[in-house]
């Protein structure tokens, strides 16, 4: 018969938001370059039941590798032969093939997971950037926009007239592509593009002062998030729907001191934008907008006005996971659930040197990153959060055994006399599988997260059904 092992229960109270150093596994993949050598590690992208991502080794230069979760990982091909380097980027899935551009004259490449890869477009110019758009890949080269098919290039038109940036495109939605690029008009701004015609520019800070001066946006439904500067309330939290002006969402930081800052990445978990931001109480920390109320900060990981300053964020399954600096620790991998529990993973890099993630991603139920916990400049590494979550139980000697199928009803409540108003299953790596007021059962083997609330209190149940 099949049996539910529960293990680690913990109570957060809705309004409380806790900082605490988990049990954790975090340990290296592969010294792809050893030494103080750096892999270089960088772009990873799941493509065809394995990841593939840019990499560096003393006797290949920096081409691009190949994981598949079990085996060491290895050069795909050396496409500048030798120690000399490809310089891979722009790493994208496109009709069952991946796609990347190369250093080497900026050429598009493809692979079809069998074949050896090969050249798809030489478009013969000084920089690339891409982006998959009205199921197309579109592409900047030099000063022109061009769609890809898979087969045919189109040259769009000239572009002459703005500088686009190295950073390109920013993310699109069903009808609307956006791009950052510079003009002596208007600055650099954050332009939008339908498919045709030339693109249509967001002059944020109006004139020749440029409105936007980093990268990250993200979209959220039909909106696109940035951070912008008007000139008067400083860098902020801006969104832009459609055809109409964008606006700015709130003055987190009043006045012109600036509030939103993109440079540690923007992302969205469960319907909500996550930035790093400033009140001008705390320093530069995580914080989320609903799309209603005011931004709220997610958790004050280094206390006062130094800031932890997140980078990094990324999300995987329903828990975001980013870098982030405590005052003690270092630069290390931290995790949260979004809103209730926000902790540090473990410090891999003792004391306050740093560990330094980046580059974290998702693959086979585990969480991949590059990371410094070797002295070097950055190799492969991994947090198998389920190997972590079985040896605190046997540690812990606390396991509870239920009979399969489990219900809510079983379940060990905060309070057996308050109802019961909210139910969320999540599995290892965070993907949502149940949200609502009552579960009815679970039967399905596997790792997983109940949290139930009652009455404003929360439940965090891990649970092991065999």
């Amino acid at each position: 018969m099949k049996k539910l092992i529960l293990f680690f229960i913990f109570t957060l109270s809705v309004n409380l938001t806790t900082s605490f150093i988990t049990q954790a596994q975090i340990t290296e993949v592969a010294d792809i370059c050893p030494g103080s050598c750096s892999s270089s590690l960088a772009f990873p992208t799941l493509f065809n039941g394995k990841v593939y991502f840019q990499a560096n080794s003393t006797t290949s230069g920096i081409e691009v590798w190949q994981y598949d979760g079990t085996n060491a990982p290895s050069l795909l091909y050396d496409i500048v032969p030798g120690t000399g380097s490809s310089i891979p980027a722009n790493f994208m899935v496109y009709n069952s093939k991946l796609y990347f551009t190369v250093n080497n004259s900026r050429e598009l490449w493809s692979y079809d997971g069998t074949n050896t890869p090969s050249l798809a477009y030489d478009f013969a110019t000084d920089y690339i950037a891409t982006a998959i758009f009205q199921n197309k890949i579109y592409v900047l080269a030099g000063t022109t926009i061009w769609s890809y098919d898979g087969t045919t290039a189109t040259n769009l038109g000239d572009l002459s007239g703005i500088g686009v940036t190295p950073y390109g495109f920013l993310g699109s939605t069903a009808t609307t592509l956006y791009l950052l690029a510079n003009s002596a008009t208007y600055g650099t701004e954050i332009w939008r593009y339908s498919g045709s015609g030339f693109p249509a520019v967001m002059d944020i800070y109006a004139g020749s002062n440029s409105g936007i001066s980093l990268s990250s946006a993200v979209i959220n439904g039909s909106t696109l998030y940035f951070c912008a500067n008007d000139g008067t309330h400083g860098t902020e939290l801006w969104s832009q729907t459609g055809t109409g002006n964008p606006a700015m969402v709130y003055d987190l930081n009043f006045g012109t001191a600036d509030g939103a800052l993109g440079f540690g990445g923007m992302v969205v978990l469960n319907g909500k934008v996550y930035f790093m931001g400033s009140s001008g109480a705390n320093g530069n920390e995580v914080w989320y907008y609903d799309g209603v109320n005011t931004p709220f900060l997610l958790s004050d990981i280094n206390p006062g006005t130094a800031g932890s300053s997140p980078q990094w964020l990324t999300t995987i399954g329903a828990e975001l996971f980013f870098n982030a600096d405590d005052g003690t620790h270092g630069q290390e991998l931290w995790k949260s659930d979004g809103a209730f529990a926000t902790s540090m993973v473990e410090d891999v890099a003792a004391g306050a040197l740093d560990f330094n993630p980046q580059h974290i991603f998702g693959f086979n139920s585990k969480i991949y990153m590059r990371g410094e916990g070797d002295g070097s400049d950055g190799e492969f590494w991994v947090y198998d959060e389920l190997a972590t979550a079985v040896d605190a139980a046997e540690a812990d000697n606390n396991s509870r055994i239920y009979p399969n199928p489990l219900r809510t009803a079983e379940l060990p409540k905060i309070n057996s006399t308050e109802p019961l108003t909210n139910v969320r299953v999540t599995t290892i790596v965070g993907e949502e599988v149940y949200h609502g007021n009552t579960l009815q059962t679970i039967n399905k083997p596997g790792v997983y997260f109940v949290e139930l609330e009652q009455n404003g209190k929360r439940s965090i149940q891990r649970v092991i059904v065999q």
